[in-house]
């Protein structure tokens, strides 16, 4: 078993203090809440103060509030929560009848980030990429050219899919993008299987594109 780093769990447990504390808290109530010395909690809050992680809300008492670091991380999350909560009963749902493992991804920067995987026990494949996993933006894989794709704007034109034969590990991958209210690309949605060549797969992408479609009325797009 990992041991927990202290340092770490020292910092986490000063943001959760100050985070409860809407009109700031001192470093004196700091230390002597958290019964560690003074000049460790200093250490610590002056280090997270020059990141921005918080700042004072009264410069003459000194009295430590949340700020925008913070704030910014738990933006990223609420957002990534929200495509979570809004996919993961209907790709979980296909993923059981379709037996394939099923993933969203976002991007972040010039990386692709998986936040959420299922893989049924029935599925021929075990993908070793999970939750957490970090892929480079290339342009190439099918992870990247995902998020390459236009928004529908004609009456009638759908969400695209894309599809991808991985011939040197046998890997069949279909992807989608997802869409919100702001008319923007926030995510995709990927399935993978073993390929099988004979195995007709056109219910698959059309089932998928399906999903798609509804996570993304969901998170408020409107199609054409």
């Amino acid at each position: 078993m990992v041991k927990d780093n202290q340092s770490v769990v020292r910092i986490l447990d000063i943001l959760k203090l100050i985070a409860k504390h809407e009109e700031g808290i001192t470093l004196g109530d700091i230390y002597r809440t958290l019964g560690m010395s003074k000049s460790t909690a200093y250490d610590i809050v002056q280090t997270l103060y020059k990141m921005d992680a918080v700042y004072y809300k009264d410069p003459h008492i000194k009295n430590y509030v949340i700020g925008s670091t913070m704030f910014a991380i738990g933006s990223v999350y609420a957002k990534n929560s929200n495509l979570i909560e809004m996919s993961q009963s209907e790709l979980k749902a296909f993923a059981e009848i379709n037996n394939r493992v099923v993933m969203l991804t976002k991007k972040v920067e010039d990386k692709i980030i998986v936040v959420y995987k299922y893989q049924p026990k029935t599925a021929l494949l075990n993908l070793s990429d999970d939750i957490g996993t970090v892929k480079p933006y290339d342009d190439k894989t099918v992870y990247s050219r995902v998020f390459q794709a236009k928004v529908p704007k004609k009456k009638g034109e759908d969400i695209p899919s894309f599809r991808e034969y991985q011939e040197d590990i046998g890997i069949d991958v279909i992807a989608c993008p997802l869409y919100n209210f702001e008319q923007r690309l926030v995510g995709s949605m990927l399935t993978f299987d073993i390929m099988i060549e004979e195995k007709s797969q056109d219910h698959i992408i059309e089932d998928f594109q399906t999903i798609a479609k509804n996570v993304s009325r969901k998170l408020g797009f409107i199609e054409p």
